[in-house]
Formats: C-alpha cells, sequence, structure tokens
C-alpha cells in the first residue's frame, strides 16, 4: 500500500506542519448559533467571521460545510438537506469565488456531517491552492438559506477549515 498525504505540499526546511482543522459553528461562533430552517435567507447577511489562533500561521488547504440537525419533537426523522449557497472571503479580502455555490461544491450534502457529533463523514473538498493566513487573521463565511422548512428538526450551520499550522523549529 502506497501512503498519499491528503494534502501534497512540501515543508519548507527548518519548518514543521501539523495537520490541523479548525471546527466553527454555534459553540465558538456566534453568528452560526442560529436556526436557520423555516426562514428565507436569499440575501445573505453580512459575513460571518472565524477567527483563526494567534499562535502560528495556518495555511487553509480544503473546507466542508454542513449542518447540524437538531430533532424537535425527539421522533426519529429522515435528514433534509437544506438549499444552501455559501461564499468565502480568504484574510486578504479575495473572495474565493464570483458569487454565492451551492453548498454541495463544499462537501455538503455529498459528504455530510455525522448526525449530533462534532465528527465528519468523507474528505474535506480541497481549495485550488493553499491560502496563507497569518496568526490572528479573519476568514469571512457567507450563507444563503433559500425556502428551507423543516417540520422535524431545527438546522445549525457548521464550517470546518482543513489545513496545516506551520512551526518553525530552531
Amino acid at each position: 500500500m502506497i501512503y498519499r498525504p491528503q494534502f501534497a505540499y512540501p515543508t519548507p526546511p527548518g519548518c514543521r506542519d501539523i495537520d490541523y482543522v479548525y471546527f466553527f459553528d454555534g459553540s465558538n461562533t456566534p453568528l452560526l448559533n442560529q436556526d436557520f430552517s423555516g426562514r428565507d435567507l436569499s440575501v445573505p447577511a453580512s459575513g460571518v467571521p472565524l477567527t483563526l489562533e494567534q499562535d502560528v500561521p495556518f495555511f487553509w488547504r480544503g473546507v466542508k460545510v454542513g449542518a447540524l440537525r437538531v430533532t424537535v419533537s425527539g421522533a426519529p426523522s429522515l435528514y433534509e438537506y437544506p438549499d444552501m449557497t455559501v461564499r468565502f472571503k480568504d484574510p486578504y479580502e479575495n473572495f474565493l469565488s464570483t458569487d454565492p455555490l451551492p453548498a454541495v461544491n463544499y462537501g455538503f450534502p455529498s459528504n455530510p456531517w455525522a448526525f449530533n457529533d462534532s465528527k465528519l463523514t468523507g474528505a474535506p473538498v480541497p481549495l485550488e491552492g493553499e491560502i496563507y493566513c497569518p496568526p490572528g487573521s479573519v476568514v469571512w463565511f457567507y450563507l444563503s438559506v433559500h425556502n428551507f422548512q423543516s417540520l422535524n428538526g431545527r438546522y445549525f450551520p457548521q464550517v470546518a477549515l482543513y489545513g496545516v499550522k506551520r512551526y518553525k523549529d530552531c
């Protein structure tokens, strides 16, 4: 068996790359603590800031977007996939797409989040190239939900940014 790294980027001499995933949901990002079922958010609100830690640079290489489903009645039901479009802006104020894209382009619903768990299923969607994010920088997330109605659950957006933290070994 041949091992193929998820992201094939070389680590510069004198540095050490550690795989890292930033998870953002309602527990650490208040603007994501909003139930979007039963609402039409066709015009996205201003971006949601996804603030990165201030320790070392992060090289952003992949992304995954999903929704955590919380049942209202407690009865089991089918998982419904909201009609979501998303858009990202890098720390340098550049949008990663000219228009909002269907969330399926970022791994949802083809690789949905696991039910009631922070673990993800499937691989993240790789970016065209890695994006250098300075320590403490902010990635912006824009979400639109179109005519999504759910009588059996509440849905909360979640985002995961995949990449590496780069440490200089002195």
